[in-house]
């Protein structure tokens, strides 16, 4: 380098790209300003090249071409396991004998999730309204039996006795024809 004498005879322009030089060396050697350095100088330079820079720039290029793979077949994953577990419930309503579509309509009516409990509280209540409606229903005829005269029953409980049973045989034996 240069002796003191001979910086004297420099210019001032000639000082400052010395001075500009000399602070663009510390900024490169400092590991925390190295690389935004490198980049503000390509960015000023087109022709100035920094082999670490472009290695830096391609792995980063390599490794966010991996990850946008990784998220999509970790999607697609989700997306498998969801059809997967949505055939498994579906075939859990059909094992019960109902409608897939029962379900689902129910589940959405009540804002549920698609969840195995959800599933199985859905079946439980379908089912038992299937199994309401196919029940058997009460006649038409029927009347609630009659409630017994207190007075009659116990002034004369076994007469009483005795006319109940022979009004039950009579029902029984039903109406009687002209050929008995």
């Amino acid at each position: 380098m240069a002796d003191q004498s001979s910086l004297e005879n420099l210019t001032v322009e000639q000082r400052q790209d010395l001075a500009l030089a000399k602070l663009a060396r510390q900024l490169l050697s400092n590991p925390k300003t190295r690389e935004s350095t490198q980049r503000l100088l390509t960015q000023a330079d087109s022709n100035l090249k920094f082999p670490e820079l472009t290695l830096q720039d391609e792995i980063a290029k390599v490794r966010e071409e991996a990850d946008k793979k990784a998220e999509t077949a970790l999607e697609e994953n989700r997306k498998l396991r969801a059809e997967m577990k949505q055939r498994e419930l579906h075939a859990k309503v059909a094992a019960a004998g109902l409608e897939v579509k029962d379900v689902v309509t129910l589940l959405e009516k009540h804002g549920m999730p698609s969840t195995d409990e959800n599933y199985d509280m859905a079946i439980e209540v379908l089912s038992s309204r299937q199994q309401q409606q196919l029940a058997e229903s009460t006649p038409t005829d029927f009347s609630p039996p009659e409630t017994p005269d207190g007075k009659e029953m116990w002034a004369d409980p076994e007469k009483w006795r005795t006319s109940q049973a022979e009004k039950v045989l009579r029902e029984l034996r039903g109406p009687k024809t002209r050929f008995q």
